[in-house]
């Protein structure tokens, strides 16, 4: 039998060998227990999160330019913040487009951050989590706190890229796209209850399809079963 990453390849190969079994072991770094969405009065949420390595590989200045352009737009809420929440080579450049900007009051560099319950107050007040470059794990972990992802259409994203589903738990932005980017941030601000009633759904979705749970289950049953 086979033992596949992700869906998408599990129905190839069942196209392929349909004689043969196949399970799905997709990547996960939560518990299920840990799947729980991080509630939240709307007043409360007020800002757009980065979760990840500060590096040029990541498009971190995209991300930081296109909330400018959304901050100057005269409709966008002065409340809404920007978190970064990680560390590398691109900080202190995107600190000094911040000083520069104007904007040192309303973005915020948290540095590298691994305890939960510390991630779980900044999901908190995240209206959306965003990946500006590829997808990875970080989708993932955003979802287990039911919090929704704005994700750059087209990258070399990893297979957790499978994770986004469109109008569900995921937006798409146009990729390297400052202002799509920004577009659709003023977007999800005026969208925010709506984002926050489906935190439940999303969360509860991560928990049967990508948790740590899910995935020994498949490797369990595949060495039961092959």
């Amino acid at each position: 039998g086979f033992l596949a990453y992700t869906e998408s390849q599990a129905l190839e190969l069942r196209e392929d060998y349909p004689f043969l079994k196949v399970w799905v072991a997709a990547n996960s770094c939560v518990h299920a227990r840990d799947c729980v969405p991080v509630e939240a009065h709307p007043d409360e949420v007020d800002c757009f999160l980065y979760v990840g390595r500060l590096v040029d590989s990541k498009k971190v200045r995209l991300l930081l330019k296109g909330f400018i352009i959304a901050r100057n737009n005269k409709d966008f809420p002065r409340s809404i913040r920007l978190v970064f929440v990680g560390d590398g080579k691109e900080r202190p450049q995107l600190e000094r487009i911040t000083a520069s900007s104007g904007l040192s009051e309303c973005v915020e560099f948290a540095g590298h951050v691994s305890c939960l319950s510390k991630l779980r107050e900044y999901y908190k007040r995240a209206i959306c989590s965003v990946s500006p470059g590829y997808v990875g794990l970080s989708a993932t972990q955003s979802f287990s706190f039911g919090v929704p992802m704005l994700v750059a259409c087209d990258e070399f994203h990893s297979p957790e890229i499978e994770a986004c589903k469109e109008g569900f738990n995921a937006e798409f932005f146009e990729s390297d796209n400052p202002q799509s980017l920004a577009e659709h941030l003023q977007r999800m601000t005026k969208e925010k209850e709506t984002l926050l009633s489906k935190r439940n759904d999303v969360s509860a979705w991560t928990a049967s399809h990508y948790s740590f749970d899910v995935m020994r289950s498949a490797i369990v049953n595949a060495v039961e079963n092959a």
